[in-house]
């Protein structure tokens, strides 16, 4: 199984119909005790991040990996670390939204990696708190 969207900083529609491609296919092949909506959150807060701060090109993949479904979005923006944007928005103010949807996502997704790539690409990837059936 293998998805791919390949998306611009300012076509939001062609990032609405991915979601919604995401989400019927995520829905058709999850079994029943799968978390489908954290699933679709994840992707949101993703490709918000991605679309918002992130340079082209944007691209979105997912992949079944044995057991595991991952999601994958990369971009040409200056990356982050997990570690230090939550130290740094906890630090300086507890009502601070900056981070926000990030920490949704860690509480989420099975596992979250930020990785630095070949030629300036950040790639974030999510394992989904998704099942498929076999």
């Amino acid at each position: 199984m293998y998805r791919r969207w390949n998306l611009n900083t300012n076509d939001f529609s062609a990032a609405r119909a991915a979601r919604r491609e995401f989400a019927a296919y995520i829905r058709e092949q999850a079994t029943q005790t799968s978390d489908v909506s954290g699933a679709e959150i994840i992707f949101g807060e993703l490709v918000g991040n991605a679309l918002r701060h992130g340079r082209e090109p944007i691209s979105v993949t997912l992949e079944r990996q044995d057991s595991r479904v991952m999601l994958e979005v990369s971009d040409c923006g200056g990356g982050f670390a997990l570690d230090l944007l939550f130290a740094a928005s906890r630090a300086t103010d507890t009502f601070n939204e900056s981070g926000r949807g990030l920490q949704i996502v860690v509480d989420l997704a099975r596992t979250l990696q930020v990785q630095r790539a070949r030629r300036h690409r950040c790639r974030v990837i999510a394992e989904l708190p998704v099942d498929f059936a076999l």
